[in-house]
């Protein structure tokens, strides 16, 4: 804010006030949701998601609807369409447990935490004159196909029913579409994020999915490309881990993940074993390619890396958080029973 020095001294006084109602309703604000806050989902939103990119699940049809099961279990569902938008519908499912997904998804979320953080008046709006063409560039795809691509997942998140952890459901966006501007061809396209893919969705569920799961930068890759979307879940996976044991990770710096763990998450990520050994090992040192994901502190103890600092003193408040949340509980307990005892 510029002052000029000849104005009256009791000017001076307001606008020092003006300031610090701007700072108070503008800047504070928003500077204690960064602190506080990072693209992350809740656990019960995290949980089902994951599913969604693990190769163990399959379409069904069945009475007029197209199914997706996971071991068994719907965990999502859409009303059959026309032919047309069937294949579209088709393509998308396909495409759920690929990069392109994988990469869509954090955008999408990135960009509604940055919204919200910036106090847009609707922060789930994002709009792009050109469409899934300018979205794939954004994502950095440069093949023919990544446009097709994303139109078939955009289409499959806007009319599946996601069944989620916290019993509810529902599209996890919806679109629009628009004339472009500069274009004046009907190829604008206006995504609507759904709540449960918001920072404040936290506040719409229940305590133990109140829990969030950071989604950190992608880590980087190792091998053929066609095992880039196996590595990704598999960073899902870890980041899910250190919010469950975060109360761990709050108390020593670092959680336990055994062998039998890692076993776990391998079949889930689907990725072939001399892969995964690959990732592992990659995965603890820095390279040209990006910095390392974790720091293994002992033979079963592993820290996140450098670079995901943020992501980590975020886990290590939630873990503290929910420390002292215990410890309360076990407070108010142990006063309870010493009232009855008297009694």
């Amino acid at each position: 804010l510029w002052v000029d020095f000849d104005i009256p001294p009791y000017y001076c006084r307001y606008l020092k006030l003006l300031a610090e109602v701007l700072w108070k309703d503008r800047i504070e604000t928003q500077f204690q949701k960064t602190q506080k806050h990072l693209p992350a989902l809740t656990l019960s939103v995290q949980k089902p998601l994951s599913r969604l990119f693990s190769s163990r699940i399959y379409p069904m049809m069945h009475q007029e609807k197209t199914s997706l099961l996971y071991e068994g279990k719907i965990v999502a569902e859409a009303t059959c369409l026309e032919p047309k938008y069937s294949a579209l519908l088709a393509k998308g499912i396909q495409s759920l447990g690929s990069i392109y997904h994988h990469k869509l998804l954090r955008y999408e979320c990135q960009k509604g935490y940055e919204n919200w953080i910036a106090g847009k008046s609707d922060p789930r709006i994002l709009r792009f004159e050109r469409g899934e063409t300018e979205i794939a560039e954004i994502l950095g795809f440069k093949f023919k196909q990544a446009p097709g691509i994303i139109k078939s997942l955009l289409y499959t998140q806007s009319h599946m029913n996601f069944f989620f952890d916290d019993q509810s459901l529902g599209q996890l966006i919806s679109l629009n579409h628009f004339k472009s501007p500069s274009t004046h061809r009907e190829e604008g396209l206006e995504i609507i994020l759904g709540a449960q893919l918001m920072p404040y969705y936290t506040f719409q569920t229940d305590r133990r999915g109140r829990l969030l799961v950071p989604l950190p930068s992608l880590p980087p890759f190792v091998s053929a490309p066609q095992y880039h979307a196996g590595q990704a879940l598999l960073q899902m996976l870890v980041m899910e881990e250190f919010t469950h044991r975060s109360i761990e990770l709050a108390s020593n710096n670092g959680i336990e993940i055994l062998d039998e763990k890692w076993g776990e998450f391998l079949k889930r990520s689907g990725l072939p074993v001399s892969v995964f050994k690959q990732v592992r090992s990659r995965w603890l040192i820095d390279g040209d390619d990006g910095p390392r994901f974790l720091i293994q502190i002992s033979k079963d103890r592993y820290c996140l890396g450098e670079f995901y600092a943020k992501e980590l003193k975020f886990l290590h408040s939630q873990g503290a958080l929910r420390k002292d949340r215990q410890l309360q509980a076990q407070i108010s307990v142990r006063k309870r029973k010493s009232l009855l005892s008297i009694a």
